[in-house]
């Protein structure tokens, strides 16, 4: 993320200065000027131009990485929302329409759960947020609060789904 800031940095700076660092054919090719003003906020360009986008991908090497910007990584690393693998689509066999268990209780079937529904909070402070969940929404994975970035849990009174 700071490699791409820093790339778009350039050129901002570049206008700022008058400068031309990218080609007249759609702004793609990026020149040898581009690369001087990106090493100018730490980034390193490559060894040779690529032959659509030139001297576009310029990286943030290790000493600027750990100078410079250590802090700036550290705080976008903590203001990141959590990424989250799609273990239901991965969990979901071919052919299924991702609703509640239909339950028909035969064998390899799951039991029916009667639509029962319990409560769940975030950790927003002072009032957490609270939503009402199944225990199939709660077994297939976290939800996240969009407003403290921490996931929906069970009340610490009520710790099981069943």
């Amino acid at each position: 993320m700071v490699e791409v800031m820093l790339h778009e940095a350039a050129h901002a700076l570049a206008t700022r200065r008058g400068i031309k660092d990218t080609s007249s054919a759609g702004n793609r090719y990026h020149n040898k000027r581009f690369v001087a003003l990106a090493a100018e906020l730490g980034l390193r360009g490559p060894d040779t131009p690529d032959k659509i986008t030139g001297w576009s991908h310029c990286t943030l090497h290790g000493q600027a990485a750990h100078d410079g910007y250590a802090d700036v990584v550290a705080g976008i690393d903590a203001a990141r929302l959590p990424f989250l693998i799609d273990l239901v689509s991965l969990a979901r066999p071919s052919g299924g329409d991702g609703g509640e268990d239909q339950g028909d209780d035969g064998p390899g079937k799951p039991a029916k759960r009667g639509g029962r529904r319990m409560p769940v909070e975030c950790a927003c402070q002072p009032e957490p947020r609270r939503l009402q969940l199944t225990p199939k929404q709660i077994e297939d994975g976290p939800i996240i609060c969009s407003l403290c970035c921490a996931p929906f849990q069970l009340p610490e009174d009520n710790q099981d789904p069943r």
